[in-house]
C-alpha cells in the first residue's frame, strides 16, 4: 500500500505535503517517497540536493530519529549523517521540535568547541574527546520523549505536514 502511494504521489508534477497527509499512513509515505527520491540512482549518499528546505528539515528530522533510536547520538555523530548536525538542529526548530532540538544542542555542546565538525574523520576524533556518558544520559532523555504524546520526531513531523499542506519537498 506505501508504495502504490508513493508511486502514485510520485507522478504527481509537484507533490506537496497535503498529497501524503491523505495518506493512511503520511509519514510513512513521505519518507518512503524522500527515500526513493534521494537514493533514485542506487547512491551510497542521499542526493540531499534536491530538497526544497521543507523536504530538508523533514529529511535531516527523520535521520536523526531513525539514528538516534538505533544507536545513540554517538552513532548519529560518528555516522556521514552527523555532517548535518547544525542543519537538522535547525530544521528540528522549523518542525518545532524543540524538546528534540534542546537535545541535540545539547549533544552538540559535548564537542570540545561546541561544534560539530563536517569532515567526518575530524568529526570522529572530536567525538572520541566527548563524554560518553553524557552523550548516554541524552539518548535516554531522547528515548522517554518518544513516549510523550505529541513528543515524538515523526509525530512533529505530521503536525507540520497538516499546517504546511501546500508546502513542496522536492525542487523544480
Amino acid at each position: 500500500m506505501t508504495r502504490e502511494a508513493v508511486e502514485r504521489i510520485g507522478r504527481k508534477e509537484h507533490p506537496c505535503l497535503g498529497d501524503f497527509v491523505a495518506e493512511d499512513d503520511p509519514v510513512g509515505v513521505l519518507w518512503a517517497f524522500l527515500v526513493a527520491a534521494l537514493f533514485r540512482d542506487e547512491a551510497s549518499r542521499p542526493h540531499i540536493e534536491i530538497l526544497t528546505p521543507t523536504g530538508k528539515a523533514i529529511w535531516f528530522a527523520g535521520v536523526l530519529d531513525g539514528e538516534v533510536c538505533n544507536g545513540g547520538f554517538h552513532q548519529y555523530f560518528s555516522n556521514s549523517s552527523g555532517k548535518y548536525a547544525h542543519e537538522t538542529l535547525f530544521a528540528l526548530y522549523e518542525l518545532r521540535a524543540v524538546a528534540v532540538a534542546d537535545l541535540l544542542q545539547r549533544a552538540i555542546h559535548t564537542f570540545p568547541a561546541k561544534r560539530v565538525p563536517e569532515q567526518r574523520k575530524e568529526r570522529n576524533d572530536e567525538l572520541g574527546k566527548t563524554n560518553a556518558e553524557t552523550l548516554d544520559a541524552l539518548d535516554t532523555e531522547y528515548y522517554a520523549l518518544a513516549k510523550v504524546s505529541g513528543e515524538a520526531v515523526f509525530e512533529q513531523i505530521l503536525s507540520y505536514m497538516r499546517q504546511r499542506p501546500a508546502e513542496r519537498i522536492i525542487k523544480d
